[in-house]
């Protein structure tokens, strides 16, 4: 591992020692990055990987709730927005006690790479709480449910955060969920939440898809790798939810027998096969616990405990129930019994030591990332479907899902063997997932504070070189250099051109002045030659104040390059500046040089290359003029409502003295105003 990568774990580690699963998963990213590292300096240049492996945000929130004896019990809930660069946040819901802040950072991480090997427009994020649904009543959960949404929904919506189900967030549970949002927010937004019933917007093939997805990943690697298939093969499946329950069916479907399944508590063995409508009933329906299997099939075995799956002999094995439930010796017991095949149906379930193992004793692995994708992808077509206002049929989304399934197995190898790594998944999928984010966010500076440092530095060179133009002070070969350079993104002199002409109405300079930064600026292009640059930003249409934003926001219509891409969103920044006064700001916001802009009031332009000058007057002039106006504004006010007075007053006076008024005051009881009395 290279000392900038070894850097990162470091700072990882010192962060978040406390939270054992997030620093886990980050080491097995980061050690299959060297390769992409050393073959891409501009990662390390911008400090991308310091920033990859920090939440972009996280909430946590209490959730209170009351059970049905009228007990009010207080939870804690979480959402972690882990990385927003190619979409919307997406990722499940964990109920489950054991859930805490590391193990949603953990999973929000694994979500982004995870995401990104779909090819869909998905961001990574991962939520929960530690409630545990096992054991309540349907009214119990609806409460917890409303509850956690009623804190949740204003973080989340479907051009934001989208989450889904996961580990004890069945059907019922997002239906909940999703009632509320929709009575909090009063709108319909399908895709803000996927997993939900087919009767409000839900997709065929949704619930199975995990599952399903794992053996279309699994069969593909061994089509790919092996020249083999499931046909035949004896399988070996953890746990006894979803994604167990619908990949036990598809490897039946495909040829294998699966033997084994498990919950929290043990597992059965069954030599024949598991009779997966006896599952589902005991699961689905009654939510029991598997023990509950060899009731109905007394030729099946129940074994206390979960580990001892895996000294059953197999050919393939699909951990599919939670984190780190493979451990080295485990791992060893596969590889005694002859197990050829290891893919991932849960998240991250083998540990560091388990994975080792696999791949000495040359294992297919297929991890979690790329093999247990098919759910998320599956959400993803869910909100295509609800954008669309279509529903596709159980077959176009199995379709569809195949054809993902297959397309990440070949990114993930492909990656791999580019990294000089074939065969090794992990590496592969580590990689393909981690290069579509980076780049991403290299080319939108996907940052909280300001953009890169290597866009930082190139706009201040740029700027400095314009302003000695401008300013009339001299030259250099320097500044020519990064003239020049500006030329590939036009748009960054127009933007200098138009920061001039404010900055120059706003001090007041005359017109001269004006007319003379205008020439300079001419001369400026005249150094590039870029005749058509100058015409393309209006610079010929420029008045004597230029104030008017669109007088130098014209676009070429040109290609950018690949490598101007950064400079484009630092042009995206200063481009939607507004008033003058916030010019200081804006400046400050794109991280060129911060202390350096920010006055609040007048910039003063030659501070770029003269130094931290910036005139602070801007600001309280501004105020003591708005003051003024304030009295003035007062005092015409006053002078109007004095006039008003007096007129009121003379009317009064005039209609008091009037005879007729004088006869109706005399008169004697109401008057009848319909009819007048006679003159």
């Amino acid at each position: 591992m290279n000392a900038y990568l070894a850097s990162v774990l470091e700072n990882v580690r010192t962060k978040h020692g406390n939270e054992p699963e997030f620093v886990q998963t980050v080491e097995e990213v980061l050690s299959s990055l060297e390769p992409v590292i050393e073959k891409h300096p501009e990662y390390e240049k911008v400090d991308l990987l310091n920033r990859m492996v920090e939440p972009e945000r996280m909430f946590t929130f209490r959730v209170v709730w009351c059970d049905d004896n009228g007990q009010w019990h207080t939870n804690r809930g979480w959402r972690c927005q882990f990385n927003g660069a190619i979409g919307p946040y997406k990722g499940g819901l964990r109920f489950q006690k054991n859930v805490y802040e590391g193990i949603i950072k953990f999973l929000g991480f694994e979500q982004t790479f995870k995401n990104s090997l779909t090819t869909l427009p998905m961001g990574g994020g991962k939520g929960g709480s530690d409630f545990d649904p096992h054991g309540k009543s349907d009214m119990e959960v609806m409460r917890f449910c409303q509850s956690f949404m009623t804190e949740l929904y204003r973080h989340i919506g479907q051009f934001v955060d989208c989450p889904a189900g996961d580990i004890g967030v069945g059907g019922r549970e997002v239906g909940y969920l999703f009632g509320q949002y929709k009575r909090l927010t009063n709108s319909f937004q399908g895709g803000m939440l996927t997993g939900k019933g087919l009767t409000f917007g839900g997709s065929l093939a949704r619930t199975q898809a995990t599952g399903y997805g794992l053996c279309y990943f699994t069969a593909e690697a061994l089509k790919c790798m092996r020249n083999d298939s499931l046909q035949g093969k004896t399988v070996v499946i953890s746990g006894s939810g979803n994604v167990a329950i619908y990949a036990t069916e598809k490897a039946t479907q495909l040829g294998g027998k699966v033997v084994a399944l498990s919950d929290s508590t043990g597992y059965v063995y069954d030599k024949n096969g598991i009779d997966l409508d006896v599952v589902k009933e005991i699961k689905l329906a009654r939510r029991a616990r598997i023990s509950e299997y060899v009731k109905a099939v007394p030729a099946a075995e129940y074994h206390e405990g979960c580990s001892g799956i895996w000294s059953i002999p197999c050919d393939i094995a699909l951990p599919c129930a939670t984190q780190n439930e493979i451990d080295e010796a485990s791992a060893k017991l596969l590889a005694a019994n002859g197990c050829k095949v290891v893919c991932e149906g849960a998240n991250m379930p083998s540990t560091p030591e388990a994975i080792n193992v696999y791949l000495e004793n040359g294992m297919l692995y297929g991890p979690a990332k790329a093999a247990n994708a098919g759910g998320v992808a599956t959400s993803g077509l869910e909100m295509s479907q609800n954008s669309l206002r279509l529903s596709w049929t159980f077959e176009e989304v199995d379709e569809r899902l195949q054809n993902i399934m297959k397309n990440i197995f070949h990114n993930a190898y492909d990656a791999s063997k580019a990294c000089g790594a074939e065969g090794n998944l992990m590496v592969g999928a580590n990689v393909a997932g981690f290069i579509k984010v980076a780049d991403a966010m290299l080319a939108e500076h996907a940052v909280d504070d300001g953009v890169a440092h290597g866009a930082v530095g190139f706009a201040v060179q740029v700027v400095r070189a314009v302003h000695a133009v401008v300013l009339g002070e001299p030259c250099d070969d320097a500044a020519r250099e990064g003239i020049a350079v500006t030329v590939d993104t036009p748009h960054l002199l127009g933007v200098v051109v138009r920061i001039h002409m404010r900055v120059a109405s706003a001090e007041r300079i005359d017109e001269h002045e004006i007319r003379a930064r205008q020439q300079r600026i001419r001369v400026v292009f005249d150094l590039t030659d870029a005749l058509q640059v100058r015409h393309a930003i209006g610079l010929d249409a420029l008045g004597a104040h230029a104030t008017d934003v669109d007088h130098v926001r014209g676009a070429t219509g040109a290609a950018v390059p690949a490598e101007r891409h950064r400079t484009i969103r630092l042009v995206f920044l200063i481009g939607n500046l507004g008033e003058h006064e916030h010019v200081a700001d804006e400046l400050a916001v794109v991280g060129a040089h911060r202390n350096h802009f920010r006055g609040g009031g007048v910039v003063d332009l030659r501070a770029v290359g003269a130094g931290p000058r910036v005139l602070l007057r801007g600001r309280l002039r501004q105020r003591l003029e708005r003051l003024l106006l304030l009295a003035v504004a007062g005092f015409v006010l006053d002078c109007f409502c004095i006039v008003c007075h007096g007129i009121l007053l003379s009317l009064y006076s005039a209609w008091e003295e009037c005879p007729a008024h004088r006869r109706i005051w005399r008169m004697r009881g109401p008057v009848n105003v319909t009819r007048p009395p006679a003159h």
